[in-house]
């Protein structure tokens, strides 16, 4: 997929994209602590968050990521055009973000619960 000098694309090796490409990038499945919870224990909410605080214009996914093809399919059940299918290629997939920060705060991150503290 093509993207512009001002896009931020969530992938999953941001280091090297950004040096390849010098576009500025967002980790998609960040590295977790096994003793907290997970920033996908709800669903939609890590995606919203990154679009909404780092402005996110491109997502790639790779089959490699469950947890974001999770996020992905419930941004856009709830938030209907916030993400358009822009490309596959292989197993990954890119996706062009339109920002409705209203229908991600409401539909997205106010709808669901904070998730449990661990024990």
């Amino acid at each position: 997929a093509r993207t512009a000098p001002g896009d931020r694309i969530m992938v999953d090796a941001p280091a090297s994209v950004y040096l390849y490409t010098g576009r500025h990038t967002v980790v998609a499945e960040p590295t977790e602590s096994a003793i907290g919870p997970s920033v996908f224990a709800v669903p939609g909410r890590y995606l919203a968050e990154r679009i909404l605080a780092d402005s996110v214009t491109v997502v790639v996914w790779h089959s490699a990521a469950p947890h974001l093809r999770t996020d992905i399919e419930t941004v856009a059940a709830r938030c209907p055009g916030v993400l358009v299918l822009a490309d596959t290629v292989s197993a990954a997939a890119y996706f062009r973000v339109t920002r409705d920060a209203q229908c991600l705060r409401e539909r997205v991150l106010d709808a669901v619960p904070t998730p449990p503290a661990s024990p």
